[in-house]
């Protein structure tokens, strides 16, 4: 799961918001009530105050000052902070309420920008020197975390870091922006922030504070550490998980960190006092069959560490991704019988594991998958003892993984009870976060897991006893979301029930009084101003359009105040420009739409990519559509596109410097995937654009470019052993989606096969194809999820009949109710990894809107922009039912 869908759920139990905000209710830190002095400005931004004399010019990069606190010093630190910049007439900014800072040191915080509570912006290397020498003097012995992204000024809470203080943006080599700062010649270069201190080339040290440098780099003490670290396991923000060798015996080992003053929680208890704790309930624990042995808790330089066993095995987690036989096209019946009883049978020695922690006066208190680890001959081990607490002791509010916290009220044996039985839920149907959103689901899970696995009625009564410990009468609770309102199987509901109520929902959703989101929709949407197509309202408001709802004046003037209040910081596609000029093309606002397709053609050096969601493709493909209509002419700039897009087929490079040459995405900190192939992030978006590009030159040469762009994907893919075609990604994946994996390079490998014979093409569209019908998918996107999978196959079983899907694709329809929800009584859908509801085209309600549409066969197959070609025939269209070859095994199923 990542940090940053959990970070954006802490705010808002209904949708990801982000946390980094003054929220109503938030309490100041005091000394952001102080008036400045005369002739100092004030400006409150979304989580820092800034402050800075008005007659002082400060440089647009520098040497800045960053200082750190724990949740207990802060004010006092701020305090003198302030003191002492209005005095020296220094700019600075904090952060403006406690939360804020105590986020910002928490467990899952960024680590390349955790710990900071102040910066200070000297405006040359004689006043950092003296700031630092007068602030050091005056903070003493504050203690607070060590910035990692910085260099430490002695032992104390200052730090420095050469960086940026205007805000400047360029590209980085993955076509994100990103916060720049100069180089000599005048070039804007990102600013790196690293976990780890780091000088530009052609920055020079100041001769001050090369002895702080060199403190920083001392290995003296590496040589005296008693274990050689041979692996990193886990990072976050309190520390590092190793796999580690004792260096007097050879023993292996796990090796926790906890660093000082950081990782703090609810309680202000840091990651040292968990590690602390940890270690104290394992020495408890000792020679309990299942639990790793305890081996030395020592502190070395300033971190603690704990040593304990190291356990062979695999998370059950990774397990369950393994070996789940519905994740396949064809499972074996014998295959699911025997995955059920594994799971019985890791269950049953959990359940002893906890009993016997019972027994040493423990409760475990963070009991999930991703804490038990399962060795090859099916034995368990419980891991992860932060959390753990003496019997009969209240457990944390709140703490725990979505899913698998116990209701309050509960013993400590009916708490490992609901564990363990949330546990077994989601090793049969991996979907438990979404009981935290909609908890009436619990028992349709169970009663499917029945049906699924064929087992018996009292072993799910005994388990759905355990998860509803509250009384079966109990009414529910009063809440916006819930369970789904309609039912897509065995008896789906007619499409204009369906349209109606999820249009609802979104129209419900809005925030017109809001500026940097009309809909609420994934975390991505929050860096770019909520106004994208994948992300943000320009895609919900083109889905509302081609659902054929009604429009709301509201909602589109938001759109164009967004783009007017600020511009795109990006030109692609689907995360920027293009994308909204699409969607104002279509509902009729030409100016403003043309003014931003300007604003992203001045930017078209800058794009560094090939693909379709934020590269030269999609950018292609709609001066292609506006060409194509009449409304400009693009055909020059069409043409600059198409010659650096066919370098890229021939050199196989599909994100470079600007221009089209250079590297690959390599970055494993990205906030958009490491892997790049399939229908949006790949070569089969690119293969899209030449078959467009085919269509209005009638030039055989680019269907060349595209037979080659799609062999390219094709390249990646694997025949697995059921039979499906589909993604190998770099993480040894097999990836079916829409977006990133074979369900869209089906898609271009229909409409090539629709122009040019191919026989590779025609030999691989079974397999993807077929790679769209698993019984299970663990989200209901239509990008990453059961959305995408089920337009591809509703599109091209209408195209292409004799490839006798049909009954899967109205199957398939039958499973988006393990997904669907309701928001104030209308249908709606969760976004990536289940946590929250969604309402953006990518992971959310307005995606599986248009998939849903084409699913019923309504009007068009065109579910995003562009995979029609101009002249293409859709399927048939039907009386508003699903498409299906026979409607009659549906209704068995």
């Amino acid at each position: 799961m990542k940090m940053r869908h959990q970070q954006f759920s802490l705010i808002d139990p209904v949708f990801y918001e982000t946390p980094y905000g003054v929220r109503p209710g938030d309490t100041s830190f005091a000394v952001g009530t102080l008036t400045p002095p005369d002739g100092w400005q004030r400006h409150e931004g979304e989580a820092w105050l800034h402050l800075a004399p008005k007659d002082r010019q400060l440089p647009d990069q520098g040497w800045k000052i960053h200082v750190s606190a724990r949740p207990e010093n802060a004010e006092r630190v701020l305090r003198k902070v302030w003191q002492h910049c209005t005095r020296h007439r220094l700019a600075f900014k904090f952060l403006r309420t406690p939360r804020l800072h105590l986020l910002q040191n928490s467990k899952y915080a960024d680590r390349s920008s955790s710990g900071k509570l102040a910066t200070l912006y000297p405006c040359d290397e004689q006043e950092l020197e003296a700031t630092l020498n007068g602030l050091a003097a005056e903070l003493g012995e504050e203690p607070g975390p060590y910035i990692l992204s910085d260099l430490r000024w002695g032992a104390g809470p200052l730090h420095v870091r050469y960086g940026g203080f205007a805000e400047r943006y360029c590209t980085d080599l993955h076509g994100e922006p990103v916060l720049a700062i100069e180089r000599p010649d005048g070039q804007l270069v990102p600013d790196e922030r690293r976990p780890a201190f780091h000088l530009p080339s052609w920055v020079p040290l100041p001769d001050f504070l090369t002895p702080h440098r060199d403190a920083r780099n001392d290995k003296a003490g590496a040589e005296q550490f008693p274990y050689d670290i041979d692996g990193v396991l886990h990072f976050s923000n309190g520390g590092g998980v190793y796999s580690a060798r004792a260096k007097s015996d050879g023993t292996r080992v796990v090796l926790k960190e906890a660093r000082p003053h950081i990782g703090s929680d609810s309680r202000q208890r840091d990651a040292q006092d968990r590690l602390h704790h940890e270690a104290r309930m394992l020495r408890r624990l000792d020679g309990l069959p299942g639990v790793p042995a305890f081996h030395r808790h020592f502190t070395e330089w300033e971190h603690h560490f704990l040593a304990m066993e190291h356990v062979e095995g695999t998370p059950l987690t990774q397990w369950v991704v393994l070996h789940h036989p519905l994740t396949r096209a064809c499972p074996d019946p014998q295959e699911i019988r025997r995955y059920a009883d594994q799971v019985r049978a890791i269950i049953e020695r959990t359940r002893v594991i906890t009993d016997s922690l019972l027994e040493r006066g423990t409760a475990h208190g963070d009991l999930h998958p991703g804490n038990l680890i399962v060795a090859d001959d099916g034995s368990v081990h419980l891991v992860d003892f932060e959390f753990a607490r003496d019997r009969g002791e209240d457990p944390e509010p709140g703490l725990g993984a979505p899913g698998f916290v116990p209701p309050p009220g509960l013993t400590d044996e009916q708490a490992h009870r609901f564990a363990t039985a949330a546990i077994w839920l989601h090793c049969m149907l991996p979907l438990s976060p979404l009981l935290e959103l909609a908890p009436e689901k619990t028992e349709r899970q169970v009663r499917e897991v029945q049906q699924l696995f064929e087992l018996p009625h009292d072993i799910c009564e005994a388990f759905l006893d355990d998860l509803r410990p509250t009384p079966k009468d109990a009414a529910p609770p009063r809440r916006e979301v819930g369970d789904s309102p309609l039912r897509f199987g065995p008896q789906a509901p007619p499409w204009s029930e369906i349209r109606a109520s999820a249009a609802r929902a979104l129209t419900l959703s809005a925030t017109p009084h809001r500026q940097d989101r009309l809909f609420p929709g994934d975390v991505k949407q929050f860096p770019h101003g909520g106004s994208g197509f994948a992300y943000g309202a320009a895609g919900v408001l083109h889905a509302l359009a081609t659902a054929g709802r009604r429009r709301d004046p509201r909602l589109e003037e938001w759109l164009l105040e967004s783009v007017t209040r600020r511009t795109p910081l990006l030109p692609g596609f689907y995360d920027g420009a293009l994308g909204i000029s699409y969607a104002l093309d279509g509902l009729g606002y030409r100016d403003a739409a043309d003014r931003l397709v300007a604003q992203a053609l001045g930017r078209l050096p800058e794009v560094t990519g090939a693909n379709l969601f934020d590269g030269l493709a999609g950018t292609g493909l709609q001066l292609l559509r506006r060409t194509r209509s009449g409304q400009e002419d693009h055909r020059a700039v069409i043409g600059e596109i198409a010659n650096r897009l066919a370098g890229s087929v021939e050199s196989g490079v599909l994100r470079g410097s600007p221009g089209g040459a250079g590297g690959q995405r390599q970055d494993p900190g990205t906030r958009r995937m490491t892997y790049e192939a399939g229908l949006l992030y790949g070569w089969s978006g690119v293969a899209l654009f030449f078959l467009h590009l085919q269509e209005l030159t009638k030039d055989e040469a680019c269907l060349d470019l595209a037979r080659r762009a799609l062999h390219r994907d094709l390249d990646s893919c694997v025949e697995l052993a059921d039979g499906s075609v589909q993604i190998r990604d770099d993480a040894n994946r097999a990836l079916p989606y829409l977006a990133n994996g074979g369900a869209g390079i089906a898609l271009i490998a229909d409409l090539l096969l629709a122009v040019r014979h191919d026989d590779r093409s025609a030999e691989a569209l079974p397999g993807l194809l077929l790679a769209c019908t698993p019984e299970l998918v663990l989200g209901s996107g239509l990008f990453h999820g059961r959305a995408g999978l089920l337009a591809v196959l509703s599109r091209l079983t209408a195209r292409r009949p004799e490839l006798g899907h049909g009954t899967s694709s109205h199957r398939l329809l039958g499973t988006l109710d393990r997904h669907a929800l309701s928001y104030r009584g209308h249908l709606a859908f969760p976004g990536d990894h289940n946590l929250r509801l969604s309402m953006d085209v990518a992971t959310g309600t307005a995606g599986v809107l248009l998939a849903l549409k084409t699913a019923y066969g309504k009007e068009d197959t065109e579910f995003l922009p562009f995979i029609s070609l101009p002249g293409d025939t859709p399927g048939p269209d039907t009386e508003g039912s699903p498409r299906s070859d026979s409607a009659t095994e549906f209704t068995e199923r």
